[in-house]
């Protein structure tokens, strides 16, 4: 059976009928009217005019069955009663001749009472049959009810499989992007360590609006704003004074708005806020504040990462920031074979005095290559090391080559014993060479060079 047919077929017989009196319904008023006006009007056109006292079985039984069976004792009862008074509204028999004045009255009643009788016994067989079918209804409409209520609870328990299984692959999916994030983070560079920084935050939190503090005199200074807009009225500064810095910086501890405790420290600053700290010097750094997540993300796996990227953000700035400082006074270049600049620095005026009291000629061809053609096509650091490669397979063992800025965008080539004419000859083997490096072999004329001789000086 059908989910529709059962829901016409319980609609149909719950649906209250239309009565004109209690337990009488107005179809059967309107049956039992019809059928009496028909009635009348044939016996009175054609027949006697007696109500059909000579008749047998006599044709009021029909009403007083139909009615009986089809609505209930009330009705059949009603059609009995209908009958009776039309039949004592004709004529009827007279009494006979030595007739008791008893059997007369009974032969009269006789018909009536049997109706009544009849109506009666038949009605509450009806009626049986009708409270067995209320409660065979009901019971239908409760399985139906049921049946809904466990359908209703198989999506919903589907729809939440479903948002878990989806909120489980966001998480792993998260977790693997933060890991693989964390294993490929720059930390030789604290600009391209903060710039990993920021994708880590992306791609872990869902974050559509978050910012980098950094600890100065003043207080934590917001340093990196993604996803602010101009409607954005994110402070600036975090005071020490205030308890969410205190908070950070003080305590150390992560601060959310899951936390009633929180709410009021965080102040309209942030929705979650996390200390950035160097585990290596347990310094506080800054702190990461994310502005603004989609509510369903921030559970307390949510959190928890929030808190581990704070943590990562904090081991990778905290290197880049110590690698940079050896970086200044190390003698080989970032990345490669070629010596630093800052070696360079402190060498050419050694190497200038040097050539003039000995009196041997010391060449410096110096490279220039513009800061978009080094990241044409590569990042920084490839360009430098194809760069680094061409230029050491491409001198003497007794040549050395300098890294001229720590952009990688100048390089000077040290020639011993060199003259301008040899150095020169130098540079046109290398800078084709460079500019195949970098896919510019049809543009050797960018790189710029320019030529020195330290022994002149």
């Amino acid at each position: 059976m059908s989910s529709s047919f059962t829901n016409e077929i319980i609609t149909e017989l719950t649906t209250p009928p239309k009565t004109i009196l209690p337990g009488i319904k107005l179809s059967a008023f309107v049956e039992i009217t019809l059928f009496m006006v028909i009635a009348i009007a044939a016996d009175h056109y054609f027949f006697a005019g007696d109500r059909y006292w000579s008749i047998y079985p006599h044709p009021f039984w029909l009403p007083v069955i139909l009615l009986s069976v089809q609505y209930g004792t009330t009705p059949g009862m009603m059609a009995a009663g209908i009958s009776s008074i039309l039949l004592f509204t004709g004529d009827f028999p007279s009494q006979d001749m030595g007739q008791d004045y008893f059997n007369y009255l009974f032969t009269l009643s006789a018909r009536p009472l049997m109706w009544f009788v009849t109506s009666i016994v038949l009605g509450e067989l009806t009626n049986r049959h009708v409270q067995n079918r209320i409660e065979l209804v009901n019971a239908l409409v409760s399985e139906k009810q049921r049946a809904d209520d466990m359908t209703d609870a198989y999506k919903e328990s589907d729809a939440t499989k479903t948002r878990l299984e989806e909120h489980i692959a966001s998480q792993v999916k998260s977790s693997v992007s933060a890991f693989v994030l964390a294993g490929t983070m720059n930390v030789r560079h604290y600009d391209e360590a903060l710039s990993d920084s920021i994708e880590l935050v992306q791609h872990t939190t869902n974050a559509s609006k978050f910012a980098f503090y950094f600890l100065e005199e003043e207080g934590l200074r917001v340093n990196v704003r993604n996803g602010w807009t101009e409607s954005d009225r994110f402070p600036e500064l975090i005071k020490p004074e205030t308890a969410l810095f205190r908070a950070l910086v003080g305590e150390r501890r992560l601060v959310s708005v899951n936390r009633e405790v929180d709410q009021k420290i965080l102040d309209h600053s942030g929705i979650v806020a996390a200390p950035i700290i160097d585990p290596l010097t347990e310094q506080v750094l800054g702190a990461l504040i994310i502005q603004s997540i989609p509510l369903t993300n921030l559970t307390f796996y949510a959190v928890e990462m929030i808190r581990a990227v704070a943590g990562w953000i904090g081991v990778t700035l905290g290197q880049a920031e110590r690698y940079g400082k050896m970086a200044q006074n190390s003698m080989i270049a970032d990345g490669g074979n070629a010596l630093s600049s800052v070696f360079y620095e402190k060498q050419i005026n050694f190497l200038s005095s040097l050539a003039r009291r000995t009196g041997i000629n010391i060449a410096i061809a110096s490279l220039f290559l513009p800061p978009e053609v080094t990241r044409m096509g590569n990042n920084a650091n490839e360009s430098a090391a194809r760069i680094n490669t061409v230029i050491d397979t491409s001198l003497r063992d007794t040549d050395l080559f300098f890294e001229g800025d720590a952009d990688g965008n100048s390089y000077h080539i040290l020639l011993p014993t060199a003259d301008a004419q040899s150095a020169e000859m130098v540079v046109e083997k290398i800078r084709p060479k460079i500019a195949s490096a970098l896919g510019l072999e049809h543009y050797p004329e960018l790189i710029r060079c320019e030529i020195e001789l330290l022994g002149e000086k």
